[in-house]
């Protein structure tokens, strides 16, 4: 018997020394899911993100038409497309009929449609600079910068609700002596731009009157804290804390402090509202409230608490949770917000939570697997998966749903299928299973 286990133990050695390479970890291979939600200005339709493209459907998931090089949604619907030489069109919703609107990146549209402003480099004095354009004026304007021997960019460019002024963040980099922060404002119609405050602002915000800035600040040791900036006047800092975002029709500013949602008044001073939920926290040790957003009529604060969704009401006092995901996005109407679930798997894809039935949709249910440049194990999702297993010999499992299966690559893949109607791009070399209803194969 002894004889026997060690016979067992010196062939299980030998066999792991000269079998097969080790076959990577799931967690080594690139998981996609569907990510980043956008509502139409009419909230009739939605984009949202799939790899490198873009894919734009109704709300109910239905008339999905995917598009690449996709910039986001422009005034009356039209969509905007970033050209191969940085050129900026609008199109109509299917990619067709593109206007020529400027050249730059990262467009931001006025509130009113008028004008917008985008980056450019420019190579000759290493500057990213910002340009405010009037599309129906055909006319331009080059935010000024400082004639110095450095380094200078702006950018996080946001105009006010009434879209006279842009306020924006400039950094100016004399390296390795000289480097500073510096938050901006010119007016909308061209001009010197002027310094409202020294230092770095995280994602600026405008109070509705637009007489003052709203964001996150950074003092010593670089702990954040939220800091009012007055059009006229000196900078306040008001607390400790992170976030900051005024409501879009009342005199009120959102932040967050520890395990709360704090809003407090035009000045900063007295809190007006505190909501702390369990099932809803903001503890530090989680991924702090990152995203604060008011939704359109004022009246409730969207946020993220760790991997909750939650929504503020301010007239009750309460707080609730809506979901499990990620960067959300109220509806136009404030009726609906849309988020992305967390990875590939059980709550992958886009969702929709409808506030007053109280009921949450998925709309998509798809996720991107691409394996490593060795032999993989690849398991696919309970969704619609585009599985790319174009290196290496791999073993491919797609679980169910209407998969798209890549396995072009001259090594001898092995593939299941799994249950739904799927499709599989193959070569002589690969092994599919009889539940492979299209398998399209190249010599």
């Amino acid at each position: 018997m002894t004889s026997v286990l060690i016979a067992a133990f010196v062939i299980s050695v030998v066999s792991r020394a000269v079998g097969a390479p080790s076959v990577p970890t799931p967690e080594q291979q690139y998981r996609n899911p569907d990510s980043f939600p956008r509502w139409s200005p009419d909230g009739k339709w939605l984009m949202y993100r799939r790899d490198a493209s873009t894919v734009i459907v109704r709300p109910d998931g239905r008339g999905g038409r995917r598009l690449s090089g996709v910039l986001g949604w422009f005034p009356g619907g039209r969509i905007g497309l970033q050209g191969s030489r940085l050129e900026v069109y609008s199109a109509d919703r299917d990619g067709t009929h593109r206007r020529l609107v400027t050249r730059g990146e990262a467009p931001v549209w006025a509130p009113d449609g008028r004008r917008l402003a985008v980056q450019r480099y420019h190579d000759q004095s290493a500057a990213t600079r910002l340009v405010i354009v009037e599309p129906g004026k055909r006319r331009e304007h080059l935010i000024g910068q400082p004639n110095c021997r450095c380094s200078v960019t702006d950018d996080q460019p946001v105009f006010s609700p009434d879209g006279r002024l842009l306020v924006f963040s400039r950094f100016v980099d004399a390296a390795p002596d000289f480097q500073r922060f510096e938050l901006m404002v010119v007016p909308a119609r061209g001009g010197k731009p002027r310094r409202l405050y020294r230092g770095e602002m995280s994602l600026p915000s405008w109070s509705r009157g637009a007489d003052r800035i709203g964001g996150m600040t950074f003092g010593a040791k670089r702990r954040p804290r939220v800091t009012i900036i007055p059009l006229k006047g000196s900078p306040r800092h008001i607390a400790s804390g992170k976030g900051g975002a005024w409501s879009p029709t009342k005199d009120l500013l959102a932040y967050v402090a520890g395990s709360s949602i704090v809003v407090v008044g035009r000045d900063g001073g007295e809190r007006e509202h505190v909501f702390s939920s369990p099932k809803a926290s903001c503890a530090p040790d989680a991924n702090v409230c990152t995203h604060l957003s008011w939704s359109p009529s004022g009246d409730r604060l969207l946020y993220q608490a760790g991997a909750d969704i939650a929504v503020a009401e301010l007239g009750r006092g309460t707080s609730r949770r809506i979901g499990t995901g990620g960067e959300p996005v109220w509806s136009p109407d404030g009726r609906k917000i849309a988020f992305a679930g967390i990875g590939c798997g059980p709550s992958q894809g886009i969702w929709i939570s409808d506030l007053k039935q109280r009921k949450v949709e998925r709309i998509s249910n798809h996720c991107t697997i691409t394996g490593t440049s060795g032999p993989d194990k690849i398991d696919g999702t309970p969704g619609a998966d585009t599985i790319d297993g174009r290196n290496g010999p791999d073993q491919i499992h797609s679980y169910d749903g209407d998969d798209l299966i890549h396995a072009r690559d001259g090594e001898g893949d092995t593939i299941d299928c799994g249950e739904g109607t799927d499709r599989v791009n193959a070569d002589e070399h690969d092994v599919t299973q009889t539940n492979c209803e299209t398998v399209a194969r190249t010599r």
